[in-house]
């Protein structure tokens, strides 16, 4: 029993200390660029169930055509974080920007990027298309689910992905409250919370 206990221990050891995927790619020359002013296009599903209200869903699209770009930056732009994020989202930045301060100056300004709007899209390469497909309403809480499509003229051609994006009625208006990424064939499941709230920042 004991050798049994002690070969687990090992192996859950092993596999908390696996390394962390690097939030940009490696230099690879046959890496494509991401088109930086290319955002995603919204396509209807045939298939899908809305019950978010067309406050929350209008609160959703001004979100995803603000951070499929570079700039403005959503973790610098506080009248921006106002109008589109939750009070904990808002706190999960705050937190971000201090883990970040406390690296190195000199890992600061070379291969470690200071936080920008990537942290909110889950993945490095923009997606060509996304779809809403379905909803769920509750009180003071909606759930969006979205479907994403990356083409060929990324680099993860032919990948889907769907991400459920948690509004919450905050201060008179709908606000995006957290981020979950279900697991895709280039990326593991995370969340925006956990993406935000971390112990170190990071590269």
């Amino acid at each position: 029993m004991r050798r049994v206990l002690t070969f687990t221990f090992i192996v859950l050891t092993a596999v908390i200390a696996l390394p962390q995927k690097p939030k940009r790619p490696d230099a690879n020359p046959n890496w494509k660029p991401r088109l930086e002013n290319t955002p995603p296009k919204e396509t209807k599903s045939h298939v899908r169930s809305l019950n978010a209200s067309s406050e929350s869903l209008a609160t959703l699209r001004r979100f995803l055509s603000f951070i499929f770009k570079p700039e403005p930056n959503l973790t610098k732009d506080k009248s921006a974080q106002v109008e589109l994020l939750s009070q904990h989202v808002r706190d999960g930045i705050e937190h971000l920007w201090k883990e970040y301060s406390k690296l190195e100056p000199d890992n600061a300004g070379a291969k470690c990027s200071p936080p920008d709007n990537d942290v909110f899209v889950g993945a490095w390469d923009y997606p060509s298309t996304y779809s809403i497909v379905g909803s769920r309403a509750y009180e003071r809480r909606t759930i969006i689910d979205v479907s994403y499509r990356w083409g060929p003229e990324t680099n993860y051609s032919g990948d889907e992905r769907l991400m459920s994006y948690v509004l919450v009625f905050e201060a008179g208006k709908w606000k995006v409250d957290d981020i979950y990424i279900f697991r895709g064939e280039f990326i593991d499941a995370e969340t925006l919370t956990g993406a935000l709230w971390v112990d170190t920042y990071k590269c």
